[in-house]
């Protein structure tokens, strides 16, 4: 057992052990957690890494846990939880300048948008997505940007334009050699 002068020690030097690389092993345990399918245990691990994040003042750590929470709730089919954390997840990234976390949150806002049959603002989101991840060039997130714009173009009736889409993001997966995403796609333009 510790002494108090241990453990007062170890209180003092709290500080040291929360950071933003504590907050990115939380992300990392969280995101493991939600492909297991345990939702439960990946917002306790993103709701830590959001009150580290907060805890040092990391506004982006903020905006990546939540954004991860918005994520675990879209897929509990909770939408309105999902829509208020990646709102503000956009609004912390938009905050401080990260344009490729803005443009994360908007991807994730286009699907929670579509899935609610708002197919303007779905579509208005894929856009700045798509916008902001060429400014940045990111290949694979336009790449992902453009996959969401067919699907709002799929409902719109307008497969002319999903269809050229799906090419671009083709062109992108192909070219970063990306076998997996290229089987999605292929799988969608089927």
């Amino acid at each position: 057992a510790a002494s108090d002068q241990e453990r007062d020690e170890l209180l003092a030097k709290e500080q040291v052990l929360v950071t933003d690389t504590l907050s990115g092993v939380l992300i990392t345990r969280g995101q493991q957690s939600q492909m297991r399918g345990d939702y439960e245990k990946a917002l306790r691990s993103f709701r830590l890494a959001q009150a580290v994040s907060e805890k040092i003042g990391d506004l982006e750590g903020v905006g990546g846990a939540l954004n991860n929470i918005g994520i675990v709730k879209k897929a509990q089919y909770d939408y309105e939880q999902a829509l208020s954390a990646q709102q503000k997840a956009l609004a912390l990234f938009e905050a401080v300048g990260t344009k490729r976390g803005a443009a994360l949150a908007l991807e994730n806002l286009s699907r929670l948008y579509r899935l609610l049959g708002d197919y303007q603002e779905a579509f208005d989101c894929a856009q700045r997505s798509l916008r902001l991840y060429e400014e940045i060039k990111h290949p694979r997130g336009a790449a992902s940007a453009l996959t969401e714009l067919p699907a709002v173009y799929g409902v719109q009736n307008n497969p002319q334009q999903a269809l050229a889409h799906q090419e671009r993001a083709m062109k992108i997966f192909e070219e970063l050699e990306d076998k997996i995403q290229i089987a999605i796609l292929r799988d969608d333009m089927a």
